[in-house]
C-alpha cells in the first residue's frame, strides 16, 4: 500500500500546485519522497521506486523554482539525479 500512499500524495502535490496552493504542493511531494526513501532502501531491486523519488524530486524541484526558491530547488533537483 505504501507505494500507492506515495503515487497519491504526488499526484496531490501536482493538483494543489495546478491551483496555486505552493505551501501544500510542497508539503505533498515531501510526504511522497519520504514514502519513496524508504521504499527504494527497503526494495532495492525495485527500479520503478528509484523512478518514481527522483520524479517527486523533480517536481518539488520545479515548484520550488516557481516561488523563488533558488537554492532549495537546486537541491531538490540534484537529489533527483
Amino acid at each position: 500500500y505504501r507505494d500507492r500512499l506515495a503515487a497519491t500524495q504526488a499526484d496531490l502535490g501536482v493538483l494543489l500546485e495546478a491551483v496555486g496552493r505552493a505551501a501544500d504542493a510542497e508539503a505533498a511531494y515531501r510526504a511522497a519522497i519520504d514514502i519513496l526513501e524508504k521504499l527504494a532502501a527497503d526494495h532495492p531491486d525495485r527500479t520503478d521506486y528509484r523512478a518514481w523519488l527522483a520524479s517527486a524530486h523533480s517536481n518539488l524541484g520545479v515548484l520550488l523554482t516557481a516561488v523563488g526558491r533558488a537554492a532549495d530547488a537546486e537541491a531538490a533537483h540534484r537529489a533527483a539525479i
